[in-house]
């Protein structure tokens, strides 16, 4: 449908007239002649009026359509195709990409600066009526401003006030939420303001908005912040492997890098904790874009928790430069140890937790009897061993469930008190598919064992520390049988069975042995296998849990002891903002939370008497900045128009387009030129046929010889 936008020109269609009232004026009447051969003379004059007539009309054709485009194209008639903006009441709603990436720099001057000025210019262009929303995906309340509304004073100083957030955020996903919010988008402008970040887009998400758009006849706008300038290098992972200190023990920092193709070189690495610098060393790209280091760290000092940063020299996207880090340092970890019936159940693996008296892993372990056992809380200790113990009832049954479900791992070995049987063990859920079966040798008898399943880390650390063959002499042991589904066998024995067993129980485990912690059965307990197991087994205790690190946006999880499932606390933001948290779990063993995490640095909590550290750093997504092209962008909404721009000039073209329509007018003064030439060829060829039909034959004839 076409409209104008000069109307009064249309009026020169008028003229059109003229060469009519001309035609009609002059027409050529013949004039009556006296002449014998009439009836030749009658045909003749018949055949040239209808040939007149012929051309005649065809000329006042091309004159009158030649006047009327000259007309339509003064008054600048502007198309509109199938899909337009309505010309009333206009309804925004403004998306501003705050995700992390919009920090990058572009000529001094971040990408979400220049979008908010650039969204600005869009507000400022809006009347009175007009409705506005403002979204920012990226922050913790990305809605600013919904459901849209007329007053635009208010949406201008909510987009002054606004500033890019750390996180990530999925665009088109952010989109449909909102599309499922209201009714009242009907026909209108969505202007996504983005530089359009793969880890923020996805095709899949941007597909479902598809129905909902053609539905409401909506337009897409992707407005797209582009960086010109690529010379960006950041960290895209910093791995420590332990990622726990145990004692006075070092680590390994394994760390993923990334640059772009404008980087000169490879970045330093600088890896600082507790204020000094630790070491440095330059990241080997085995490809143009990825780069891997790996560095010892000797972390030095006693704090519970050991911080610092890993940095690379800044660029024009400072946010992927620096990657923090708490390890956990644990000074000692309490291993309780449980005698069934006598001192010398636990005698040697007390020896084994700390040989000649010296801690091996930072181990603390306890020696208790039955009875205090019983009585005591055992709660604090991850790791614990039952030597030998007696027949248990439902009450004991209860404490290895309330250990459980703190994250305990209890390990228990056999003996002559009666506890190591299926009627005991099988109190607790998890154990009740297990088959214990006694093998009974006449006389001392070597066993070897061999590795267990190897998914499980302890069987690999066993492999690599210890050489086969694992052997040891015994006149006794247990063979050991569950499904594989449920239990994972860490050692296994020459008969067939499992000599020890893994099974996942609540929140811990349970380890079960073939053989006593004591001699009364053979010398496994001074066996260099039964030493390296509980050494490992200890450490790997040790180690749970992990780095205290989270990204922005999500939350943290804490280890805590205890039987808490609320904590309230005091937490110090890197910006050294303090505010009152509250930390919380769903049942005792779990880890602590703490959401609302929106900067990356380090962050320190108070709560309960104890005081942890932890990191919050960037989404890896949101360190890469790796960016959509038009055509990806384009081809991920098939069959919706998307009006593409990265510049507001450009967005106020498909403005124009699609408010007013496409111009016409260049289209019909060319037709107009193609009818003036028309019409003079046309005009040549009728003289040259008139001139020719007027020469005697006689005379072509001569002029022939």
């Amino acid at each position: 449908m076409p409209i104008f936008l000069a109307n009064p020109f249309l009026w020169f269609s008028l003229v059109a007239l003229v060469p009519i009232a001309l035609h009609l004026l002059h027409r050529h009447r013949p004039t009556p002649m006296k002449f014998a051969a009439v009836r030749f003379l009658r045909e003749a004059l018949a055949q040239s009026r209808r040939a007149r007539r012929v051309t005649q009309a065809i000329t006042l054709l091309l004159r009158v359509l030649l006047v009327l485009l000259l007309a339509l194209a003064f008054a600048r008639p502007m198309v509109r195709f199938s899909h337009f903006l309505p010309g009333n009441q206009r309804t925004l709603m403004i998306v501003l990409d705050a995700t992390a990436s919009m920090q990058a720099q572009e000529g001094g001057v971040t990408l979400f600066d220049s979008a908010r000025q650039w969204a600005m210019e869009l507000l400022d262009g809006l009347e009175e009526g007009d409705r506005c929303a403002l979204l920012a995906p990226g922050l913790a309340e990305p809605q600013v401003i919904f459901p849209p509304v007329s007053d635009l004073g208010a949406v201008r100083n909510a987009l002054l006030g606004l500033n890019a957030g750390y996180a990530t955020a999925g665009l088109a996903a952010s989109l449909e939420a909102v599309f499922l919010l209201t009714d009242t988008l009907r026909g209108a402008e969505i202007h996504l303001f983005s530089d359009f970040q793969k880890s923020a887009w996805s095709a899949e998400d941007a597909k479902r908005i598809l129905a909902r758009v053609q539905k409401d006849g909506m337009a897409l706008f992707w407005n797209r912040l582009a960086r010109r300038t690529k010379a960006d290098a950041g960290i895209l992972t910093a791995d420590f492997r332990p990622a726990v200190l145990q004692g006075d023990s070092g680590t390994t920092l394994r760390l993923a890098a990334c640059r772009e193709e404008a980087y000169g070189g490879a970045p330093s690495v600088r890896v600082e904790g507790e204020g000094t610098e630790l070491t440095q060393g330059v990241p080997e790209f085995t490809s143009d874009a990825a780069g891997e280091l790996s560095l010892p760290i000797k972390p030095s000092g006693d704090a519970p928790q050991f911080c610092g940063v890993v940095s690379l020299p800044g660029d024009a996207y400072p946010l992927n430069d620096r990657r923090w880090f708490s390890l956990p340092r644990v000074q000692g970890v309490p291993v309780l140890v449980v005698n069934g019936t006598a001192e010398r159940d636990g005698f040697f693996l007390a020896r084994a937790l700390q040989p000649g008296g010296r801690g091996v892993a930072a181990v603390r372990p306890e020696i208790i009897d039955w009875s205090g056992f019983l009585s005591a809380d055992a709660t604090a200790y991850p790791l614990v061993f039952l030597c030998n113990p007696p027949a248990w009832n439902e009450a004991v049954t209860a404490r290895l469930r309330r250990l459980l479900a703190t994250g305990c791992t209890i390990g228990i070995f056999p003996g002559d008190a009666g506890g190591f049987t299926m009627e005991s063990l099988h109190q607790l859920e998890p154990l009740r598919g297990l088959n214990v079966t006694p093998v009974i040798y006449p006389e001392a008898k070597p066993v070897i064992l061999q590795p267990g399943s190897r998914q499980e880390t302890l069987v690999r650390r066993l492999e690599n520390i210890l050489p086969q063959p694992w052997r040891f002499t015994t006149r006794r042991m247990l063979e050991l049988r569950m499904s594989p589904e449920v239990s994972a066998a860490l050692l296994e024995s020459g008969e067939g069975g499992a000599f020890a067993l893994s099974v996942p129980a609540e929140n811990g485990r349970i380890l079960l042995f073939g053989a006593g912690a004591n001699r009364d059965w053979g010398d496994w307990p001074v066996s260099p296998l039964f030493l390296i197991v509980v050494q490992e087994l200890a450490r790997e205790v040790g180690a749970q849990g992990g780095a205290l690190e989270t990204v922005c946006g999500e939350s943290v999880r804490l280890p805590w002891a205890g039987e808490e499932l609320n904590v309230s606390g005091q937490m110090t933001s890197p910006d050294s903002e303090v505010r009152q948290v509250t930390l919380a779990r769903q049942r005792i063993g779990e880890p602590m939370s703490i959401a609302d995490l929106a900067l990356p640095g380090l962050y320190s909590l108070e709560a309960a008497g104890r005081q942890i550290r932890f990191a919050v750093n960037l989404p890896r997504g949101e360190c890469e900045l790796n960016y959509l092209s038009r055509e990806e962008l384009v081809s991920s909404l098939p069959g919706v128009p998307v009006a593409y721009s990265e510049d507001a000039s450009a967005l106020r073209h498909q403005l124009e387009n699609l408010r007013l329509g496409s111009p016409l007018w260049p289209v019909l003064l060319v037709l107009a030129l193609l009818l003036v030439a028309a019409e003079v060829l046309f005009a040549n060829w009728r003289s040259v046929r008139q001139e020719h039909a007027s020469t005697p034959d006689s005379s072509r004839e001569g002029r022939s010889r």
